[in-house]
């Protein structure tokens, strides 16, 4: 009789467990949506590019550019890249963070 009640006090508690888990995936996956993501970059047209654009950008894992100088200080600025988004341009021996472009 007592490991009758054993296993069902066990199964409960791994019932109850489940819940708990589901409850706190759920929550996550809500804050997760509810995230405000920025708005996509968007490549000038080719029939627009200056000898001055020769910036690219990576942000949230995508590559976008080129731009000019003033085009990624002012999304900076704007909130539309975050300064730890990655910059190169020609002559740079890495990609840098754009937040040292702004610096410079």
């Amino acid at each position: 009789m007592q490991s009758k009640f054993v296993a069902w006090v066990s199964l409960i508690l791994a019932v109850v467990g489940l819940v708990l888990f589901a409850r706190r995936v759920i929550l996550w996956r809500m804050r997760q949506a509810a995230t405000p993501k920025a708005a996509p970059l968007e490549t000038p047209p080719l029939a627009e590019l200056t000898p001055d654009h020769r910036i690219l950008v990576i942000s949230n894992g995508e590559q976008f550019g080129p731009f000019t100088r003033a085009e990624v200080l002012s999304m900076l600025q704007a909130g539309r890249i975050a300064p730890d988004a990655m910059c190169w341009e020609p002559g740079a021996v890495d990609w840098i963070p754009v937040k040292t472009l702004a610096a410079a």
